[in-house]
């Protein structure tokens, strides 16, 4: 006969309790904290509802769109998504303004998101997105440094490589659905339209996405969103044990990643000294100087706010066009009125 030493069972039953207690001490305080927010979706599973990632699965789902439509139409113009903390999700348009802007109404940008995005990218110098510190000499100077790239007279100058862009990309959606009479996945083609054109007019750089079927870039890119979104919500602790499988293709993914974006950065960088209308955003990264001695600021601290340049343009105005294409294609008085605009500004081209 086996004895068993059951002198274990007092202190599994203290361990079993004192967890329950903190299960039920966050669940307390999560519940309370929340008590004044906008209302929330339900949570993904009833274990990550006690965390601050209830809604973090979702995030990285191909129909996120279609849980958020559902979710606004249900909660309404405001509500909030637990992925890594609160994320409010604006939907009305009359209040989209009010926090975006820098006034008293405005929400603080959410940083912890532009950190990650460092970690990926192994960036350890402060960079124009994930800084804290908005009121400092770096911050200061590469907002004032960029703004240039964004007058109305730059963007006018820029809006015929946007047009010949466009113009291949629907080219390419007309000779697809002709070849098959089916439906064309638009959104992945946006996607690759939106990298060609900040490429060319961010960064006088090809990348050529619209040209070939397979583009490193593109993968990159997808990869790095993917990457950025498990950070976030699937697997949060995933930088505390780098020697797993999973840990290490992430480093893989991430290496791969960074060497893309350098080839950039090293492109833009050997042009040298950019001719005086160029204002592009590659050729004014390379003109901010320090304000308090003139010199240049560390290259990490340029090749990180580059990265961040690139990432933050790409799939947010890819998705952004995709998304005002479809509420114009469902309207179709829209639609008349737009191409009225269009024809008044002999900017119109009929087949």
């Amino acid at each position: 006969m086996v004895c068993m030493d059951r002198g274990w069972l007092p202190l599994a039953a203290t361990a079993l309790a004192g967890s329950a207690a903190c299960v039920c001490a966050v669940y307390h305080f999560k519940k309370k904290a929340s008590k004044n927010r906008p209302p929330s979706p339900p949570p993904y599973n009833w274990l990550l509802s006690l965390s601050n990632y209830a809604h973090a699965p979702f995030f990285i789902m191909p129909d996120m769109h279609r849980y958020a439509t559902e979710w606004a139409n249900k909660l309404g113009g405001v509500y909030v998504m637990y992925i890594q903390g609160p994320f409010y999700v604006v939907t009305d348009a009359m209040l989209v303004y009010q926090v975006i802007s820098r006034g008293d109404l405005g929400m603080p940008k959410h940083q912890e998101l532009y950190r990650m995005t460092d970690w990926i990218l192994s960036h350890r110098s402060p960079q124009l997105f994930s800084t804290a510190d908005e009121s400092g000499d770096m911050f200061r100077a590469f907002r004032k440094g960029l703004a240039p790239c964004f007058s109305t007279e730059n963007l006018k100058k820029s809006f015929p490589k946007v047009r010949a862009c466009a113009e291949k990309m629907v080219s390419m959606w007309e000779k697809m659905y002709l070849a098959t009479e089916e439906p064309v996945l638009t959104d992945s083609w946006m996607n690759r339209a939106t990298l060609d054109i900040i490429g060319q007019v961010g960064f006088n750089y090809e990348f050529k996405a619209l040209d070939f079927e397979h583009n490193t870039f593109i993968e990159a890119m997808h990869e790095n969103l993917i990457e950025l979104s498990t950070s976030m919500g699937e697997n949060p602790f995933d930088r505390l044990f780098p020697f797993t499988s999973q840990a290490r293709q992430s480093a893989a993914r991430r290496r791969r990643t960074k060497e893309l974006f350098n080839a950039v950065y090293e492109a833009v960088k050997s042009r040298g000294e950019p001719p005086a209308d160029d204002q592009s955003i590659g050729a004014n990264l390379m003109r901010i100087k320090k304000p308090s001695t003139g010199e240049p600021f560390p290259e990490e601290t340029v090749f990180a706010t580059l990265t961040g340049m690139l990432i933050a343009g790409y799939d947010t105005t890819a998705a952004t066009c995709m998304w005002a294409l479809y509420d114009i294609a469902r309207h179709p008085d829209v639609q008349k009125r737009i191409a009225q605009e269009l024809a008044e500004a002999g900017l119109l081209q009929v087949p």
